[in-house]
Order: structure tokens, then C-alpha cells, then sequence
């Protein structure tokens, strides 16, 4: 009977120190001044659409990506290179391509720390015949900054065998 005592007071107990100690941290802080800089940028990509159909024209994506501090103020002029990968992580154009036909491209941010971008599509040759078939292509964008430290984003683009 004892110990079924102490575990309902150590129980209950233990849940209240976890729920009290919990973070409430509810604002971003500013990082260190000792600390690695590359945790002060933020580097966000979006794609619209992020579905593409493979058809007889080839569809486009806007990718736009956007580098801020960590306070939200946009960081101009920063070099971006984005590179269009398979699955695999291997660098195609087989599954569609950046402006210019190339899987590789370097674009710098304008004032407001953005860069947007056309990826177009697959044909609907250059997908598989499966009518349920599917395959995703990965944008990804690194920003070098201070020698070796880098901030890589990536986002995926569905796409789906068209008519």
C-alpha cells in the first residue's frame, strides 16, 4: 500500500516539474556575438505550383526564394546558386530546368532579399506511361557566405504524367 502511495505523489509530482520547467520562450533572441554567423540568415524557398503536369507544353513553377536576418530585416545582394536534382541528389535536366535550359544557375538578392526564378517542367515524353506515376524534382539553393559556411534550403516539385 506504501508504495502505491509514493507512486501516486511521485507521479503526479514528476508531470508538474516537466510542465513548469517547459521552454516559454515566445520571441526570437539575438544570437551570440561569439557564436557561428551562419545562424543569424534564414533562407526560405517557396514554389508556385509545386505540382507540375507533364503535358505537350511544358508548365512552369515560380520559385522565389528569400534571405532575411534573424530579426526579418531582408539581406540584399547575397549569391545564391540553385541547382536542379533528381531523387538521387545527382544534378539533372531530364526532369525539367532552370531559365536558361541549365540545372545549375547563380542569381544575387534584390533590396528586398529576394530572388524568383522559372523552373519549367517535363514534357510528358520525358515522364514514364504509368498513369498513376509520380516523381518529385528538388530545387536547392546555397548561399556561401564567409568562406566554407554555407545555408542549403531545398524544396520538392511534384510532378505527374499528363494527357
Amino acid at each position: 500500500m506504501k508504495t502505491k502511495l509514493r507512486y501516486l505523489v511521485i507521479i503526479p509530482l514528476g508531470f508538474l516539474l516537466i510542465y513548469f520547467s517547459s521552454c516559454t520562450r515566445d520571441q526570437l533572441e539575438a544570437p551570440a556575438p561569439f557564436g557561428p554567423f551562419g545562424f543569424a540568415i534564414l533562407v526560405e524557398m517557396t514554389a508556385n505550383p509545386n505540382v507540375l503536369v507533364g503535358g505537350n507544353t511544358r508548365q512552369k513553377s515560380i520559385i522565389t526564394t528569400t534571405v532575411t536576418a534573424f530579426d526579418g530585416e531582408p539581406l540584399a545582394n547575397r549569391t545564391i546558386v540553385f541547382e536542379v536534382k533528381d531523387w538521387h541528389g545527382r544534378r539533372t535536366t531530364d526532369l525539367g530546368y532552370l531559365e536558361g535550359f541549365t540545372d545549375i544557375k547563380t542569381a544575387i538578392t534584390n533590396g528586398n532579399g529576394v530572388i524568383s526564378l522559372l523552373f519549367y517542367g517535363p514534357l510528358s515524353a520525358d515522364l514514364p506511361s504509368s498513369a498513376d506515376y509520380y516523381k518529385h524534382v528538388y530545387i536547392w539553393a546555397t548561399l556561401v557566405h564567409h568562406g566554407r559556411e554555407v545555408i542549403k534550403e531545398v524544396i520538392p516539385i511534384t510532378l505527374i504524367q499528363g494527357g
